[in-house]
């Protein structure tokens, strides 16, 4: 399931009230697309009295973030007390607050986060948790977790937990989810410009060697955008070193070559003196590093040759280096340009569907 169709799902489960398990390897942004979805339908649920959800109106909603893998069973049945004469387990923590949920008309959602690696113990207690809420409207239950073969200390979930959810759903990123992701939040251009240039291969998570080495996943890949500020980057005896030290080598060594094609591309101001005219690269792979180029020179004096440049290229094409291009410099959302180009990519996308 892809990051899009993960979105949609866990709203209806907000919706309808349904427990779900999310599973998926390291570094996929499990936790991150489940705080971002609580967040965005809490949102969409608002009203001037506090927040809707079919016909109950709740005072708030909120959300528990539970690092399940180094809890103890205590946290999820309490601690041995003695009140009025007898030993009970009273609760402590975040599971008091779900006793006065009801009460105070707060619905929250329980994320067990890690919820694969917690011991058989601390599993069974939040077994018992969940069944007190079975019924319950105001309290409910998610979790995530990686998968066996992902080498992360996940050892087994009980058959009885499993049961518990209503639904257990994998989640894999594919590339272009991930270039999607990564034009949000504004990662290097040439980084982008390879994304785009490959295939969902790129993400390695190779669990078969015991050692430091790293895998590719979307997180390793936004801490490489990251890296490429660093200065020591632009030493060519470094590059690979550096790069490898925070993503699979083969990554760290297809990303140099792609680097060595930008660094052979026609001049910027050539293009701009002749963009109805100048030769159009016949490789992909010079062509996604010429957008690169294109999106880091853009400006308001230059956005109509450069629209009327990459107009020659294939809409797939155009689209990025646009998307790039208004990412990176909003400003240029407000010139007629850029409403004139969606108008024309709407008509295009249109006559093609």
């Amino acid at each position: 399931m892809n990051s899009k169709d993960l979105k949609n799902v866990l709203m209806d489960c907000l919706n309808f009230h349904k427990r779900i398990l999310v599973t998926g390897a390291a570094g996929y942004g499990k936790t991150t697309i489940i705080n971002e979805t609580f967040e965005n339908w809490k949102k969409s649920i608002k009203v001037d009295n506090g927040y809707k959800r079919g016909d109950h109106v709740y005072n708030d909603t909120k959300i528990h973030v539970d690092s399940t893998s180094i809890s103890d069973p205590t946290d999820y049945k309490g601690l041995g007390f003695l009140r009025d004469g007898k030993a009970k387990f009273l609760p402590i923590g975040f599971v008091n607050d779900l006793e006065n949920a009801e009460k105070d008309n707060i619905l929250y959602l329980v994320f067990l986060d890690d919820f694969g690696q917690a011991v058989p113990s601390v599993q069974c207690a939040v077994q018992a948790l969940m069944d007190k809420y079975l019924n319950s409207k105001h309290v409910l239950f998610w979790g995530s977790s990686n998968r066996l073969q992902d080498g992360a200390g996940v050892k087994m979930m009980l058959n009885q937990i499993k049961t518990r959810f209503h639904l257990i759903v994998n989640f894999d990123f594919s590339c272009k989810c991930l270039i999607e992701y990564a034009i949000e939040k504004n990662w290097d251009s040439d980084l982008i410009a390879f994304l785009y240039f490959s295939d969902d291969t790129i993400l390695i998570n190779d669990n078969k060697f015991q050692d430091l080495a790293k895998g590719t996943n979307p997180r390793s890949i936004e801490h490489f955008s990251d890296l490429l500020k660093f200065p020591s980057t632009t030493q060519n005896s470094l590059k690979l070193e550096i790069y490898s030290s925070c993503l699979h080598e083969s990554f760290a060594r297809g990303f140099i070559e792609f680097q060595n094609i930008i660094h052979n591309l026609p001049a910027f101001n050539t293009i701009m003196d002749n963009p109805e005219t100048v030769d159009i690269p016949s490789d992909i792979s010079t062509r996604l590093a010429l957008i690169s180029l294109i999106s880091k020179k853009a400006s308001k004096d230059n956005l109509l040759k450069i629209i009327t440049f990459v107009k020659r290229f294939i809409l797939e094409e155009m689209v990025l280096c646009l998307d790039l291009v208004f990412s990176k410099n909003p400003d240029l959302k407000e010139t007629k340009a850029y409403v004139d180009y969606e108008m024309s990519v709407k008509k295009l996308k249109y006559n093609i569907s």
